[in-house]
């Protein structure tokens, strides 16, 4: 073999060699490109989802705020009208002696008492009544849970209206009970017409009830007696209406 062609020989080894190092070397720049494709696609696929997602999260959160907005608005109206309604209410609705006025109307009405004689007797109502000048005045026993009833009743107007009370015992200094009644509690005063029918006043004394029979206005006063356990009661009739 000649010199030329051992020199040849060498120079395609070489070649080669090199040839296989280009080509391992563009396969690694290969796959790195490859891996950034496919890095910045999963990224950017990624990115256009999240965005996507929050888009509509934020579009939900804008819905939810324009809903409560509303809501409280509503709320504020509702509010509104519920305070107007409220001071009309206390404007036209009847309070005090007005209120016991009307209840007693309803009540009489509901009775079958008719319309008529009802706006009839409001009518004659006047401040100037004509009352008798004599008055009559009686006392009786408030009963308790420790009394027995005796001297627990007493009657006005020839025995067609009887009256009778009840309230709490006493209590001495021990805390033990007494038989008369405390008279700085409520007590109950009940007012009976012959056939049955009552009236009653509760509260603390003194006590004023007034009531109708036929054409008499009853006015009592219920106030304590000087003797203990009792009260004093006084009627005074005047005419009606």
């Amino acid at each position: 073999m000649t010199n030329t062609q051992e020199t040849a020989n060498e120079t395609g080894e070489r070649q080669k060699f090199r040839w296989r190092q280009h080509k391992n070397k563009l396969r690694i720049v290969l796959w790195l490109t490859m891996s950034a494709v496919l890095a910045y696609w999963a990224y950017s696929l990624a990115y256009d989802r999240f965005s996507q997602l929050n888009h509509e999260l934020q579009s939900k959160l804008d819905q939810v705020q324009t809903k409560n907005n509303t809501l409280r608005a509503d709320a504020a109206k509702a509010e509104a009208r519920a305070n107007i309604l409220q001071q009309k209410y206390a404007a036209d609705a009847p309070y005090g002696a007005t209120r016991q006025i009307m209840a007693l109307v309803k009540e009489r009405l509901e009775s079958g008492v008719s319309p008529d004689r009802v706006a009839f007797l409001v009518a004659m109502a006047e401040n100037d009544t004509e009352c008798e000048y004599n008055t009559d005045t009686r006392r009786f026993l408030v009963q308790t849970s420790l009394t027995t009833g005796a001297n627990s009743a007493i009657s006005f107007s020839n025995d067609t209206i009887t009256v009778t009370g009840w309230g709490l015992p006493s209590r001495d200094v021990n805390d033990n009970l007494q038989s008369w009644f405390d008279a700085a509690q409520k007590i109950k005063i009940l007012f009976t017409l012959i056939g049955g029918k009552e009236y009653r006043a509760d509260g603390k004394l003194p006590l004023h009830h007034t009531m109708v029979t036929g054409n008499i206005e009853h006015r009592f006063t219920i106030k304590t007696s000087e003797a203990k356990g009792f009260v004093v009661v006084t009627e005074q009739r005047c005419r009606f209406p």
